[in-house]
């Protein structure tokens, strides 16, 4: 499958990320100096699980920064009704 660019992190831009990547689209999500890299996505019942990065450019120096991130969705008839965010804050600030 061919690789897909998402503008914007928004929930909506989130959502069309978890659908393309569900149907086998290396899907990469673009903000202005920030990206979100899904690396591994694993389902199971109603929960579906995004494996992967944030990326960005840290405001001062402008350089490249990254840290580990996991998404959980629970989607219910389409649609994502609830998302849970987990990543390392600590590490965030340090890099930021």
């Amino acid at each position: 499958m061919a690789g897909v660019i998402v503008i914007g992190g928004g929930m909506g831009g989130l959502s069309t990320a978890l659908l393309l990547a569900g149907d086998g689209h290396e899907v990469t999500v673009l903000e202005r100096d920030f990206a979100v890299v899904p690396d591994q996505f694993v389902a199971e019942g109603d929960t579906v699980v995004a494996l992967g990065n944030y990326t960005w450019k840290h405001k001062g120096s402008r350089e490249p920064a990254s840290v580990k991130m996991v998404h959980v969705w629970t989607p219910d008839d389409g649609k994502a009704v609830a998302f849970q965010q987990h990543v390392d804050t600590v590490r965030v600030r340090e890099l930021s």
